[in-house]
């Protein structure tokens, strides 16, 4: 943090120094003098140029609509409370010695002592040396949480013991190259925006996963001291208007305030606020006068703990959709389409009708899973008909329509040869009325009824001729490539083969929804009865239409 001014220097230069210090001016070096800091001079940094619409947002679909304890503190879970001094990298502290540091420790079980050790700490001056000087504002005054995090995501960032906040290291320089070794072992898988709504936040927190928070700034936050609770600005005269600091929501306490609070945890020293800490009002919090953005991460489970890595597997299942496309049918409405599908056995042994499997073949938004529609529904069981038999399911999730197929799949085969002795089946359907950027993807075994060798390939993405989503503008489907097997037959899949990993339509594709959170969004629907309210929804709104 900077140290005091002279009296006659600071009442001279006021004014000015209001201004430039607190939007995060930087200077040669990082500079970390005593704790006594005088709170016009603290310093900001977050840029706050992130586009919260072209941020991907959570899909853990139970949040905000569960039950909470009264009060949850993460405190504990976190290093002890840092000082990013007087330049404006309080981003690197949130995301990155703050949150990175909380996420591995829980992850980990790591203990107080563990979380105080420099060895152990996620390095706020290597992730923020490593985001590009063209990414840092002038003269290094602040960033965005995307440069942040894209560097977490894509290099990892080294411990605070090899790359320590000190005096040592200069403001725009780039990280050493032993560092950057070291941060590949350090690495998130995700960020993802959530709601800015006091019992989503609350339902996080209380399931250990810390919050970013992007907040704007008044003049009475600037010099807090006590357990207070903050519920309103005092004014902008030290700060300059909507100045924007970046932090971490730590904790909860209903009781805390007249409405509730919740623990902030910043990055001044331990000496500002309640000990390093601030409590912010549930109503303030979520006012756009305060809070505008909130994160979560998913932590990168192997980076730690090489428990987490999966041991062998069998080899005996594995299903991969093969042959997808989609294309317009022909008609006159632009809207109307084709879907062209197979489903192959990669694995050692026949896949039975008895297990009771199925493909769906879906829609998603780039940008908010939550709107999703299932196309098509294919149910793979013996519960009709006689082995070799198929027909139309009275109910499914499919607003398309839904089917049933009485088949094994032996090994080496696929459905369509079983059913049809072809490479691929066809089904109609009309595009609902959607527009922004979206994925096509056919799901094998989408609700996780068999255990497979790879859960990987049981996704096949449909996109432009980048592999980016595709736009989607009122239900018309612009710029899918072209790949019909009707023209271009793909040769039967083999053992061990790998589908394309979906690509997110941002500056670097490095932020898309996994595998896993898709498959865990149509689990959690299912089970949880969300699924079953959409049919309804889109039944409803069907019948509405064809009055």
């Amino acid at each position: 943090m900077k140290t005091f001014l002279s009296s006659n220097f600071f009442k001279s230069a006021f004014s000015l120094l209001l201004v430039v210090l607190l939007l995060g001016a930087c200077k040669k070096d990082l500079n970390i003098p005593n704790d006594q800091v005088d709170p016009t001079q603290r310093s900001l940094g977050l840029n706050g140029d992130d586009d919260p619409t072209k941020i991907p947002s959570s899909i853990n679909l139970s949040i905000g609509n569960t039950t909470v304890p009264s009060k949850y503190d993460l405190t504990d879970k976190f290093p002890p409370v840092g000082n990013q001094g007087q330049y404006g990298t309080c981003v690197a502290w949130a995301v990155g010695y703050n949150t990175k540091t909380a996420v591995n420790g829980i992850d980990n079980n790591w203990s107080k002592t563990d979380l105080a050790s420099a060895s152990r700490q996620t390095s706020a001056a290597d992730l923020w040396m490593a985001i590009p000087t063209t990414a840092k504002g002038n003269d290094c005054g602040g960033t965005n949480f995307e440069d942040a995090f894209e560097i977490l995501i894509k290099r990892g960032a080294a411990s605070a013991q090899t790359a320590p906040y000190n005096s040592s290291l200069s403001c725009n320089s780039s990280p050493q190259q032993s560092w950057t070794q070291e941060a590949g072992n350090n690495k998130l898988e995700s960020f993802r925006k959530i709601n800015l709504n006091v019992n989503e936040i609350k339902t996080y927190i209380s399931q250990n996963r810390p919050v970013v928070l992007g907040a704007r700034l008044g003049d009475n936050f600037m010099s807090w001291n006590s357990e207070a609770v903050l519920s309103s600005h005092s004014g902008f005269s030290q700060v300059g208007q909507h100045a924007n600091h970046a932090m971490v929501i730590v904790g909860y306490d209903d009781s805390k305030g007249p409405n509730g609070a919740f623990k902030v945890n910043n990055s001044w020293g331990s000496n500002w606020g309640a000990t390093g800490f601030i409590w912010v009002d549930y109503n303030f919090m979520i006012n756009p006068e305060f809070g505008f953005l909130v994160c979560v991460v998913s932590n990168a489970k192997g980076d730690f703990n090489p428990d987490d890595n999966p041991g062998p597997t069998t080899g005996d299942y594995d299903l991969i959709p093969w042959n997808v496309s989609d294309d317009f049918a022909g008609t006159g409405n632009q809207r109307e389409r084709t879907a062209y599908y197979n489903i192959y056995n990669i694995g050692r042994q026949a896949v039975k009708a008895s297990s009771k499997w199925n493909m769906c073949y879906i829609y998603y938004n780039a940008f908010n899973a939550n709107d999703y529609g299932i196309i098509l529904y294919d149910s793979y069981t013996n519960e009709y008909g006689s082995i070799g038999d198929n027909g139309p399911l009275q109910s499914g999730p499919g607003f398309s329509g839904n089917w049933w197929n009485n088949i094994d799949i032996p090994s080496g085969s696929g459905m369509a040869e079983e059913l049809f002795d072809d490479s691929y089946v066809t089904w109609n359907y009309t595009m609902p009325n959607i527009t922004g950027y979206y994925y096509l993807v056919a799901i094998a075994d989408a609700y996780d009824a068999i255990q497979e060798t790879d859960e990987s390939n049981n996704f096949y993405y449909l996109g432009n001729e980048y592999g980016d989503p595709v736009y989607i503008q009122n239900g018309i489907v612009q710029g899918l490539q072209d790949n019909n097997p009707a023209t271009r037959k793909l040769s039967a899949p083999t053992a061990g083969a790998k589908l394309d990993s979906p690509r997110q339509m941002s500056r670097a594709n490095y932020n898309a929804y996994t595998h896993t959170e898709i498959s865990n969004m149509l689990l959690d629907h299912k089970k949880s009865g969300k699924l079953q309210s959409k049919i309804v929804a889109h039944q409803a709104a069907k019948a509405k239409r064809s009055r």
